[in-house]
């Protein structure tokens, strides 16, 4: 890494995710005489998480903002990397990362939605032009979950399907991730199933996900993601990729949907109803439910076999760890100059499924293997 002191921009750092990497860098990703500039639209929650860091906190400044302000853009300048883990999409997270760029800073988000790298290529012409990376995907979605796949789709002459599981508790997903999936009541993702590619709308297509354990029967619902268009190319290849999300209470998935029909029919601001959801959640007695993250590929072996191969995640403190987790791997690297071309990339092959498990087993993330004939003791 190199040894100048550096910058560190965090949109959305008072969120699970946003908080979750400002705790891990400044652990060990950012060194001693870096700083980091945290921005956030909710003060207390920003009070709060200064408050937290302790003797750290003379480490950072926090800037109570809307993603997008000038008090935010004004901070791209004298970054070495704006990271993106605020609720912003579209044309404003487009905007950002044009901001971030021509500041002459690096660009690193955590989206899990598969618009994001598709608008942020028409930015790779100025981002190569200003010798800077934007690294798009770079949380949960892609830079985890495609480096697991990648080991396990590995020998494999033929992969017809992997599936993604994500289960996540409502009242510890945060008002980035409620807002996000609210959101994609009005969409209609054109995703791959069965070897062709059809458009069904998000939170549509229920079925049960075979999750390890006792989260096997929860109901699992269409989940737009990255996964969905890179999981197709090289080295992966699946002829089906499907990723979906699993609610664990009854009540909070019909909240969700309610909310989701209000927002797409504009009878609702999905900020606003994502924070009652959060509310909701919390009061009638969530908040304190593992999430867990299960990939399932099924192929086809050398001797013409058919193979399953099965691999969970059960982060007992929610999601956050999982998207901090690579994003601070991502980051690292970044750093130390090992991203050489500059330009706009989706982080699907940056990191190995070693380190990534390494990483995660340490920060107390369970990890279960199995196969066709089912699941197997967690860490056999």
């Amino acid at each position: 890494m190199n040894a100048s002191p550096k910058t560190w921009t965090i949109l959305g750092a008072a969120g699970p995710s946003g908080s979750a990497l400002v705790e891990r860098l400044l652990l060990g990703t950012a060194t001693d005489g870096d700083r980091l500039v945290l921005v956030d639209p909710d003060g207390e929650a920003l009070g709060s998480l200064v408050a937290s860091l302790g003797s750290q906190a003379s480490r950072v400044r926090a800037e109570v903002s809307e993603a997008g302000s000038e008090v935010a853009a004004a901070a791209f300048a004298e970054s070495f990397a704006v990271v993106d883990a605020s609720a912003a999409h579209g044309e404003q997270r487009l905007a950002l990362a044009r901001a971030a760029l021509a500041g002459g800073a690096h660009w690193v988000d955590l989206c899990d939605r598969r618009a994001t790298p598709e608008e942020l290529s028409e930015l790779d012409g100025a981002a190569t032009a200003a010798e800077r990376v934007a690294l798009t995907s770079a949380g949960l979605h892609c830079a985890l979950t495609a480096a697991f796949a990648r080991t396990m789709v590995d020998g494999l002459v033929r992969t017809n399907e992997i599936l993604i599981g994500v289960i996540r508790d409502p009242a510890r997903a945060g008002a980035t991730a409620l807002t996000g999936w609210l959101e994609r009541f009005g969409e209609r993702p054109k995703l791959l199933i069965g070897g062709e590619w059809s458009q069904r709308a998000p939170f549509g297509d229920r079925r049960r996900f075979p999750h390890p354990g006792a989260h096997a029967d929860l109901f699992a619902e269409n989940f737009d993601v990255p996964e969905h268009d890179l999981f197709t190319e090289r080295p992966y290849r699946a002829t089906s990729v499907r990723v979906s999300l699993s609610i664990p209470g009854r009540l909070e998935r019909s909240a969700l949907h309610r909310a989701g029909k209000r927002v797409a029919t504009g009878k609702a601001d999905a900020g606003r109803e994502a924070r009652k959801l959060a509310r909701f959640s919390k009061l009638i007695g969530r908040g304190n439910r593992p999430s867990v993250v299960t990939l399932i590929v099924r192929g086809i072996d050398p001797d013409r076999l058919p193979r399953e191969r099965r691999l969970s995640l059960l982060a007992p403190t929610g999601l956050a760890a999982l998207d901090a987790i690579p994003a601070g791997l991502c980051l690292n690297r970044l750093a130390r100059g090992e991203f050489a071309e500059p330009g706009v990339q989706p982080v699907v092959q940056a990191l190995e499924a070693a380190e990534l498990e390494s990483e995660l087993s340490a920060a107390g993330v369970t990890v279960t293997r199995g196969d066709l004939s089912g699941w197997r003791a967690p860490g056999a």
